[in-house]
């Protein structure tokens, strides 16, 4: 497995509020990215990592390949311990797991952030995001970014559930807002993205080494123990010199 990590804070940002997370488990790879509001509650950076590090704990544990009932109920009783810590707080999220064997997968996911199969440079995105004109609505600028569906301590919102394959030679890229919206979709180079934006790109090539690469502004990834076998690069970039980092989407 090869997997590639890249986040930066967005211009109007005063901190990078996204964060990823990545397990192996019987073959299959679990791996989520999380996107939190950033005026919403006073430690949006933290609830994200603490998101990220949490549904992957409790993945891992998981006797056996995971089911997506068995991953919808984790979410649940993750989502419940919020209370005690992350009140106000509101995110996005997108959860995979990947047979590495098999080259199939499940998705689950809330919120804006989404994914997409790349394959000889096209972009299959596989679910829409639950947001105002995601979901087919027609609305002016302003509530552009509305989500329908969010990750908050409040009320559990059920994840929207996809299941699909990884054609050889193929990877899989799980998205914030910030980089399928601004970069890919508007080209706004990333180093003027106004938003935080993160890419998590996952590959299955059994002629190449595990590796995961790491490129962020901060320390806001999680490899869990299982996984720290692999060979890891790690290059972190200040915000204000993110915009060197190629694009490999």
């Amino acid at each position: 497995m090869q997997a590639h990590w890249l986040s930066r804070k967005g211009r109007q940002r005063q901190g990078n509020c996204d964060a990823g997370a990545l397990a192996l488990k019987d073959y299959q790879v679990c791996a989520i990215i999380v996107d939190a509001a950033e005026h919403h509650g006073t430690r949006p950076g933290e609830f994200a990592n603490h998101w990220a590090q949490q549904v992957i704990q409790f993945l891992s544990v998981t006797a056996g390949p995971v089911q997506p009932q068995q991953a919808c109920a984790i979410l649940r009783e993750a989502q419940r311990q919020l209370r005690d810590q992350y009140l106000l707080e509101i995110g996005s999220y997108c959860l995979v797991m990947l047979n590495a064997q098999q080259r199939t997968g499940v998705l689950l996911h809330t919120g804006d952030c989404i994914a997409a199969v790349a394959l000889h440079d096209h972009m299959r995105w596989l679910v829409k995001p639950h947001t105002l004109p995601g979901q087919g609505w027609v609305i002016d600028q302003a509530e552009r970014h509305r989500l329908t569906r969010s990750l908050n301590a409040r009320r559990f919102s059920k994840p929207g559930v996809c299941q699909f394959d990884l054609p050889q030679g193929a990877s899989l890229h799980l998205c914030t807002d910030g980089y399928w919206a601004e970069h890919l979709q508007e080209k706004i180079p990333l180093h003027l993205l106004q938003d935080d934006a993160s890419n998590l790109r996952l590959e299955i090539d059994a002629n190449q080494p595990d590796r995961l690469t790491l490129e962020s502004d901060i320390d806001n990834f999680y490899v869990d123990a299982n996984l720290r076998h692999l060979s890891t690069r790690q290059h972190h970039y200040p915000a204000k010199t993110l915009g060197t980092v190629s694009d490999n989407a």
